[in-house]
């Protein structure tokens, strides 16, 4: 197929963005060197009045942007779920409100998805703006090999969200694509879901995206939290199933020994997963460090951290913890699963 003859659907949800930022998001996307794509603009604070005279105003001024004011708000999950709902592009493309793109961003997307069939989600490297001192601006580069991937889903999102690309049979295949339930995690759902089953990731090595750095964004909450180390725990346990091995509520000495026992009889990618596993258990059965450390040594597992990147190790060595897969959640609304 003619490149140029793809459709694309670019999806953003917006809340209260100011609209002098807003405009430079915007026209990021429509300055596209790539033109054959509809804007699905959804305003997720139905009474922001302002914003949707302003969204009004640049859907007048351009035909590829369709706008909608949703009846109630539905944090950005569910906002999505109903874009995808009516997207009709070959291809899917994210974008936040307060961010920007490259003008070739989706030109550059869109091929790397043509030349790399076997991927079903794509997404880039990042290029802070914004911070006061302009020395704190960063290019934040992920992973492109998926094996590696693979190791990062058990406690974080290997890939960014917003800088992402979906082809069309990953929509119909797993929708709902984003978990309502997730606050500020239906990423790293998603991405783990369509992990487990089977979908392969890809990585484009260039900044194409722009992320605003304003400021601090300050503590994750809670709920965060406790909903990122759910979707943790169910990576965990869906590895550990395939050597017959359950999960208890609390995590303990006897499983760290099962796991123990079952790398020691694989190899490659199979081993590197245990041995991540293993890290991750360290981390939520010993706070302090130095009793992290001896547990190590008197298990002969110093070679365990080294399987995570650098910046997991440090946070691992002065137990900062990777994550708590723990189940100590007793507020039933807070479970994802």
């Amino acid at each position: 197929m003619d490149k140029g003859n793809i459709f694309v659907s670019v999806l953003m949800s917006v809340y209260s963005e100011k609209p002098s930022i807003l405009e430079e998001c915007i026209n990021s996307i429509l300055k596209q060197t790539y033109s054959n794509f509809e804007f699905l603009i959804y305003l997720d604070k139905p009474d922001n009045e302002e914003l949707w005279s302003y969204l009004e105003e640049k859907a007048s001024q351009d035909s590829r942007i369709f706008i909608h004011k949703n009846e109630k708000n539905r944090n950005l999950a569910g906002t999505l779920n109903d874009e995808l709902k009516v997207a009709k592009g070959d291809y899917i493309v994210r974008m936040d409100g307060d961010d920007t793109s490259a003008k070739d961003r989706i030109a550059v997307l869109v091929d790397y998805m043509e030349k790399h069939p076997e991927v079903g989600v794509a997404s880039s490297w990042m290029k802070e703006f914004g911070n006061k001192e302009p020395w704190k601006n960063k290019v934040v580069k992920y992973t492109s090999n998926y094996s590696e991937m693979e190791l990062m889903i058990l406690y974080q999102t290997p890939i960014a969200h917003a800088p992402c690309i979906f082809r069309r049979s990953v929509i119909e295949n797993f929708s709902p694509i984003y978990n309502e339930k997730c606050c500020r995690t239906q990423d790293y759902d998603a991405w783990s879901r369509l992990m487990r089953n089977g979908v392969q990731f890809g990585m484009v090595k260039k900044p194409l995206y722009l992320r605003r750095k304003s400021g601090d964004y300050g503590p994750k909450p809670i709920q965060f939290r406790v909903i990122h180390n759910q979707i943790a725990r169910r990576n965990v346990e869906e590895v550990l199933s395939k050597y017959n091995i359950k999960l208890p509520d609390i995590v303990n000495d006897t499983l760290l020994q099962q796991v123990h026992k079952a790398y020691k009889n694989e190899e490659g990618l199979n081993r590197k997963k245990m041995k991540t596993i293993a890290a991750i258990i360290y981390s939520t059965l010993y706070n302090n460090p130095f009793m992290m450390i001896a547990a190590l040594l008197k298990n002969c597992d110093i070679a365990v951290p080294f399987v995570l990147p650098f910046n997991m190790m440090i946070r691992f060595i002065l137990s900062c913890g990777l994550c708590d897969i723990n189940n100590k959640v007793t507020d039933k609304s807070q479970f994802i699963y």
